[in-house]
């Protein structure tokens, strides 16, 4: 089913937009075009990158899904929503206000296989700081508190996956990660996962 657009709210106090795109999906999003993501989802009436339609191409009932980096969770949602539901999904999301619009759209989609983590992985385990860009795609965990910074929950994968999944098998991981990318992404082929970054 096409995409429809709906127009761009500037009601004083409306800080979201749900808009629906391919597949009758609807993404909450920051009521900001200043944004990458609210632009990108208006103008496009979908996600740019080619990836969004692999993932669509990939699901399949009972997929169990980790996106690392999620952002707000175009690709888990996407996924999600091409299987109705039928799988187990976790979008890892360090950014409070990010994550929370996440939460938004697993609600307005009501879907129930979603949990997203709060958390960022890194190399090591502990607290750090995530720079607050204009556009959360350019997020980072930083050396050290600052001016744009958030303090996060920081995991390492394995631990992750030995605290938070046990026996689970992960048919699909998908790794967006500033900083630390490398040691993610050897963990998770260590591990068995095909990893792409997107």
């Amino acid at each position: 089913m096409p995409a429809r657009k709906i127009p761009f709210d500037r009601t004083p106090g409306q800080d979201a937009l749900e808009i629906t795109i391919v597949d009758d999906l609807k993404v909450v999003v920051p009521n900001d075009l200043s944004q990458m993501t609210p632009f990108v989802l208006l103008e496009q009436e979908d996600w740019f990158e080619d990836e969004i339609g692999f993932i669509r191409k990939l699901a399949q009932p009972g997929v169990n899904m980790l996106d690392i980096g999620a952002n707000f969770g175009l690709y888990t949602l996407a996924m999600a929503k091409a299987i109705g539901g039928d799988g187990r999904f976790w979008a890892v999301e360090p950014a409070s206000n990010t994550a929370g619009f996440l939460r938004r759209s697993v609600a307005a989609n009501d879907f129930k296989a979603i949990e997203v983590l709060q958390m960022a992985l890194s190399d090591s385990d502990g607290d750090g700081y995530l720079t607050i860009e204009s556009s959360s795609e350019l997020n980072a965990l930083a050396d050290g508190p600052g001016a744009n910074t958030e303090q996060v929950k920081l995991s390492t994968l394995d631990k992750l996956m030995a605290e938070q999944f046990g026996d689970v098998q992960f048919d699909f991981m998908k790794i967006d990660a500033v900083f630390s990318h490398g040691s993610i992404r050897a963990r998770a082929t260590q591990n068995g996962v095909y990893t792409t970054h997107t």
